[in-house]
């Protein structure tokens, strides 16, 4: 019996692993991940993400078109929002007929590739969730759950499949193992039948498939292969089924036959299971990180396996709405990424590059003025290209400055930012890089290597000792509601040990971030704040640190507190470790979404360092 269909909130983790195999030199797999797809003004879905895998064939130009434009197609689809099937059916046929188009256009190309795609939606109207999975192929996709088996979403279209045989000979192909002509099992009888029936069970015993002629492969539809095309044996129409999510389910899993062809269902159900239960104190990136991994390899250790490997995942947490975070209604976020500064006539550096986050509150004014004015004050400051620390520190300052000024003329606007600047520059190839981190607020930049990560920037906020009497030097009070209290260092001992365990039990119990008055204000430096900048308790002075870069570092990533508050820096590293550099930004957000206490807005951008 199946469970009642979810209402409740559901978070869901992705990620996809590919391998080229055992005997393969090339890996003609690709995968499309898009978490987040557009929502229209009367849309029937209140979010939508889709998961697909595409298994080339004859070469990967088929694959590498589906994975760079399958998804504009479907977003632009005129059934979008309105009609997922249809969306969906629509734009299979539309990018086959462009890249046949193209085929014809480059060669004759005759690449092909299958394609399996699932489309998650929790739909406006119940709040359910719904897959929608369309099928062109031998790809498949599986759903698994805690107490039913695994539930195929699609059917392989291949030539042992009789319906699609006899579609083949209606449009006057044929089905053999080899490129000679034989007759539908249907025109067969008596001994001819039996004895046929005996030669595909010892050839399918022998791992030689059934193929399609003319052309000789082994799917029944595809997307490309023009010669086929040409010759109407194979068509491009996805077969798609539609399935509500329920509490029960737990992982999705969209792979190629590189999986499939060599492990059951079944087994996989037992590795998945397996998986979840050794990584149940970890994030829900880091299980779905070792999910995928897991399949993948299981697939190739199988020694029967010849194939690329492909397997992307997505694994479903269920929350009740009460527990429901993720509760802002609009982005206060910003980032900035320049990758290359303007150079002086006498700088010291040969390339800069700059990357900033901008967390604002109270309003995107602040955000949005950095966003605009950061570079131009930056490099146009008389230390740029003499002195980076001292020109980033005058920018941000004059920056500050610059905003209150505006923000007076205005009518008093109080919006307010973090500032997070990350710049990295290059020297002559004997002197290491330098990345050069000033900072404003509770965003942060972090270092990741192989062995530990380095914080490129400190906190600011009302926890940090040096912080608090600052606040307090100028009249503010630290607490946690708008009630005066004496600064920690004026208490006897057994008051400040008392403390720390209220301080504590408020922020890990109930999430309370200690704040600045008057105010309100949770970081004790930032761009903006016209209110706590008149009284004097916040100050927009950033802290420099710099770090020579060197090749055991591999990523930075500078990131908004929505982030941080929720991952620790130590897991940060380990996912930027664990994750293609092309997934990460989505994986680490998708780490902090899955915290049921995320409410605040989330902005991750990564850098990869390339050693030479």
């Amino acid at each position: 019996m199946e469970p009642a269909t979810a209402t409740a909130s559901c978070r869901i983790s992705y990620h996809a692993t590919t391998d080229v195999g055992n005997l393969r030199r090339t890996n003609e797999d690709k995968f499309l991940i898009v978490p987040d797809l557009p929502i229209n003004a009367q849309d029937i879905a209140i979010s939508r993400a889709l998961v697909a895998v595409f298994d080339g064939h004859g070469g990967p130009r088929a694959a590498e078109y589906l994975k760079t434009h399958f998804a504009d197609y479907f977003v632009n689809d005129s059934l979008y929002g309105i009609d997922t099937r249809g969306a969906l059916q629509s734009a299979c046929c539309l990018i086959d007929a462009a890249f046949l188009k193209e085929a014809e256009t480059l060669g004759p190309v005759n690449d092909g590739s299958t394609a399996i795609i699932v489309v998650i939606e929790q739909l406006r109207e119940n709040n359910t969730m719904l897959l929608t999975t369309a099928n062109i192929g031998d790809s498949r996709a599986v759903l698994y759950s805690n107490e039913n088996p695994p539930k195929a979403l699609s059917l392989d279209q291949t030539a042992g499949r009789d319906d699609e045989a006899k579609r083949v000979y209606a449009s006057g192909g044929f089905v053999a193992y080899k490129n000679k002509y034989r007759a539908h099992a249907s025109e067969l009888s008596g001994i001819s039948r039996s004895m046929r029936q005996l030669h595909e069970s010892w050839m399918q015993s022998m791992g030689r498939p059934l193929r399609v002629y003319p052309g000789g492969v082994m799917c029944s539809r595809s997307i490309g292969d023009l010669n086929c095309k040409q010759a109407n044996v194979l068509i491009c129409e996805p077969e798609i089924t539609r399935l509500d999510l329920t509490r029960d389910h737990t992982c999705l899993v969209v792979a190629s036959d590189g999986v499939w062809s060599v492990v059951s269902p079944k087994k996989i159900d037992s590795r998945i299971r397996a998986s979840l239960r050794t990584t149940k104190e970890e994030a829900s990136q880091i299980q779905a990180v070792d999910v995928s991994e897991t399949i993948v390899n299981l697939a190739k250790s199988q020694i029967e396996s010849d194939d690329n490997i492909t397997a992307a995942i997505a694994l479903f947490h269920w929350i009740d709405d009460e527990q429901r975070g993720n509760t802002r209604q609009g982005n206060e976020d910003m980032y900035l990424i320049i990758p290359s500064l303007a150079l002086t006539a006498i700088d010291y550096a040969t390339h800069r590059s700059l990357v900033a986050v901008f967390d604002g509150h109270s309003g995107i004014r602040a955000a949005a003025f950095l966003h605009e004015f950061l570079e131009s004050f930056l490099t146009q400051d008389p230390a740029y290209g003499v002195n980076i620390s001292t020109a980033l520190s005058s920018a941000l300052t004059r920056l500050d400055k610059a905003f209150l000024e505006n923000a007076k003329r205005l009518g008093s606007i109080i919006d307010g930012s973090t500032a997070v600047v990350v710049v990295l520059e290059q020297f002559q190839p004997d002197q290491a890089p330098l990345a050069t981190c000033a900072n404003l607020g509770d965003s942060r930049a972090l270092l990741c290597s192989k062995t530990i990560y380095i914080e490129l920037s400190k906190d600011h906020n009302a926890t940090r000792s040096e912080e608090e009497i600052r606040a307090y030097d100028h009249g503010g009070f630290v607490a946690f509601h708008n009630t005066y209290r004496a600064i920690k260092s004026s208490l006897p001992r057994p008051i400040q040990w008392w403390r720390q365990v209220y301080d504590t039990w408020q922020s890990q119990i109930y999430h309370r971030p200690l704040r600045v008055y008057p105010g309100g204000v949770i970081c004790t430096r930032v761009i903006g704040d016209l209110d706590c900048k008149q009284i004097g308790i916040v100050c927009s002075t950033p802290e420099i640190h710099q770090v020579k870069l060197s090749k055991d570092h591999h990523t930075i990533i500078v990131a908004s507190d929505g982030l941080w508050a929720m991952v620790s820096n130590k897991l940060v590293n380990k996912i930027a470790l664990k994750t293609s550099f092309s997934a990460l930004t989505q994986a680490l957000v998708h780490a902090a979404k899955s915290n049921q206490h995320s409410t605040d807005n989330i902005t991750v951008v990564a850098i990869k360092l390339l050693w030479m």
